[in-house]
């Protein structure tokens, strides 16, 4: 299929928005010996806060749980890459508090706030203005994730297409990048956009599932500031169709993502996902491509900066 790549010209002058159920693993295994410099990286879009509580642990446990799971991993792979940070998105209410001592505690936690679809039957004025005190700390990236998901229709349809209006609006008042979720919901996703959002908008697109390759193709086509996100679903053998779709994204247009602790990728399936998986799914990306999972993450980690500024 063919490529889209980003538009030139007037509408690449964007806005600049401020800026296992087991244990881990825990057997010893050798590190893979490394050549030449660590190719740093970013998981562009994961739930630390639910990772700890998944794992019963309080938040404090994130840094043991980095030298004990995510670097683990890291050293067991033949990619030479270096764990830098992630951005660490908070989208319910529950998790409010959680988030803001993660993000208080650990200076390479980057947070993106808003209201998951899902919860959407609970936005408030009290709620929105609480996200919105936190758009002026330093780490907060982005307002998110936001959007439709028709799958679980866990609020009602016409007040998650109010709410992620709404949020859209937030996001463009504050200066920030949205992160938007959509599910089975590509009709009405478009609508919203295109009736709110500027097309130069930087947007990350989390974790694209559709195996409709056109979909795909107007997002990139009408919104040169857009990227699409990844995560470990593109490893499973049971996504072949949407490795197609892999395959007409160009990786300047792509983010990588765990969404940990769910969609850990083939050979960690049952597992909690984290940032320690980013170069498994790189390397799948890489394979796609015919390219290498280095040039990969060197790409997606510039893609990064685009999008939030880090």
């Amino acid at each position: 299929g063919r490529q889209i790549g980003p538009k030139r010209g007037k509408s690449q002058g964007r806005r600049t928005p401020r800026g296992n159920g087991r244990r881990g693993i825990t057997r010893t295994v050798a590190p893979i010996e490394k050549q030449g410099e660590a190719i740093g990286f970013i998981d562009s879009h994961v739930h630390i806060h639910r990772l700890m509580k998944s794992l019963k642990k309080s938040m404090s446990y994130y840094q043991t749980f980095k030298q004990n799971d995510i670097i683990t991993v890291l050293n067991q792979i033949e990619v030479n890459a270096r764990y830098d940070g992630c951005i660490n998105i908070c989208c319910s209410v529950e998790h409010f508090d959680n988030a803001e001592t993660l993000q208080e505690q650990n200076d390479e936690i980057y947070t993106s706030w808003g209201i998951h679809p899902h919860e959407a039957k609970f936005y408030t004025d009290a709620i929105e203005e609480r996200i919105e005190s936190h758009m002026s700390h330093p780490r907060t990236v982005a307002w998110g994730e936001a959007g439709l998901d028709y799958h679980y229709d866990n609020s009602p349809r016409d007040v998650q297409r109010h709410v992620f209006g709404r949020q859209i609006e937030m996001a463009l008042k504050h200066e920030k990048p949205l992160v938007i979720h959509s599910r089975e919901a590509k009709e009405d996703t478009l609508a919203i956009m295109r009736e709110k959002l500027p097309t130069d908008w930087p947007i990350h697109f989390h974790c694209f599932t559709s195996t409709d390759p056109t979909f795909a193709e107007e997002l990139l086509e009408t919104y040169s500031n857009l990227y699409i996100g990844f995560t470990g679903v593109i490893t499973f053998n049971s996504t072949a169709s949407l490795r197609e779709v892999v395959k007409i994204v160009p990786v300047n247009r792509m983010l990588i993502e765990t969404d940990g602790p769910y969609m850990a990728p083939d050979g960690y399936r049952g597992k909690k996902a984290h940032p320690g998986h980013i170069p498994l799914i790189a390397q799948r990306i890489a394979e796609i491509k015919g390219s290498t999972t280095e040039e990969v993450l060197k790409i997606t980690r510039e893609n990064i900066t685009c999008v939030y500024n880090i």
